[in-house]
């Protein structure tokens, strides 16, 4: 049984995945071979770069995301298995199907 404290971060995570923007930059490192800087994402996204910056900290909140700094720069990447597992639970939990039609899961 999950608590009610996994329960809020299960929620704040699928806000977090609801927002456009992240969930844009989410999939953006997702099919990128090396890391990005938030100039790269910004610029390659054409969204704010504030808009890439707030999208990026709620990614690493979840540690979806990881950085490194080099001098002034932050180089982002995707944390593959994290993000996998969220896909796996979606799959599972969530199918196209039933979504559609507007049934419950069982």
């Amino acid at each position: 049984m999950i608590t009610t404290d996994e329960a809020c971060q299960m929620s704040l995570l699928a806000n977090t995945l609801k927002n456009k923007h992240t969930l844009a930059v989410l999939e953006y490192l997702s099919k990128q071979s090396e890391v990005k800087t938030t100039t790269e994402i910004y610029l390659d996204l054409r969204i704010d770069q504030t808009v890439a910056s707030q999208s990026l900290t709620r990614l690493l909140d979840f540690n979806l995301v990881k950085v490194y700094h080099k001098g002034k720069n932050h180089f982002y990447s995707i944390i593959r298995d994290n993000v996998e597992i969220i896909e796996i639970f979606c799959k599972k939990y969530f199918d196209k199907q039933t979504i559609s039609n507007g049934k419950d899961h069982q």
